[in-house]
């Protein structure tokens, strides 16, 4: 009788044989024993710089090889004191650029790690995600954040909001502050804040302005009714939040 044994079928296996969060930042990438190996083991950090694009890392590498090819024609007494600094240089300058070369590499399908400090090592190593055109899957599976303020934030987007800050994403969707906090170094709006602000023009036209538009008169009673109140308005999500009237009512203006 054959046997067969399906260690992929079995998730705890599958789980201890395949990388995490955990685990990832605990392995030896091959290129770490390759500094070891005396003469050629420059090229394991030139390997390196060359996968994680980084042309200073290529350099040092090839350096530590040059210096490697002038200690062995020097004489005896300086080959060995050269051979040996260089030797031990290489192998600790591999080890200095190991976390930053697993964060550069960190596979988008694992969670986001919970230390901090790894966490900043991951985003730094990652382009930013623009909040105002990214996909639903990006905010959920390389962001981390929960389906239910993904959805609030797609439906405010759909509607022709457009967020500027990250505080907005407290204010506008609900999200934790602490949340917040942990994506910003992943995101960017600069969509937003490179283009002008056509918007602005709010603060100057009039009601009948507004009307011309298309703008139902209600609607731009209200908003101009508030600006004479409270003074002109700071942004898209302040005319929002101070007017309490759909962004369709309006949006003409943008």
């Amino acid at each position: 009788m054959k046997i067969t044994i399906k260690y992929k079928s079995n998730p705890e296996i599958r789980q201890n044989l395949e990388p995490n969060e955990f685990t990832w930042f605990q392995k030896t990438p091959t290129w770490i024993g390759i500094t070891g190996i005396p003469f050629v083991g420059g090229g394991g950090i030139a390997y390196a710089g060359y996968v994680v694009k980084n042309n200073t890392w290529i350099g040092i590498g090839i350096s530590f090889i040059v210096l490697s090819a002038i200690a062995s024609i020097l004489p005896s007494s300086l080959k060995t004191t050269l051979f040996w600094a260089g030797y031990i240089a290489q192998i600790l300058t591999g080890l200095m650029f190991k976390q930053e070369f697993l964060a550069y590499t960190y596979p988008r399908r694992l969670t986001l790690p919970e230390d901090d400090k790894l966490f900043k090592a991951v985003a730094k190593a990652r382009p930013k995600i623009e909040i105002n055109t990214c996909s639903k899957n990006e905010l959920v599976n390389r962001l981390g954040i929960s389906i239910v303020y993904a959805n609030t934030l797609m439906n405010l987007r759909e509607e022709g909001y457009g967020f500027t800050h990250a505080q907005e994403l407290t204010k506008m969707v609900g999200m934790p502050l602490e949340l917040v906090q942990k994506i910003s170094p992943f995101i960017t709006f600069s969509y937003y804040q490179e283009q002008e602000y056509p918007w602005k023009r709010i603060n100057h036209l009039t009601t009948q302005n507004l009307i011309d538009l298309g703008i139902e008169i209600a609607v731009a009673k209200a908003i101009i009714r508030e600006r004479k109140l409270n003074g002109e308005y700071k942004s898209i999500v302040d005319i929002k939040k101070r007017i309490s009237i759909p962004f369709n009512s309006y949006k003409q203006l943008f």
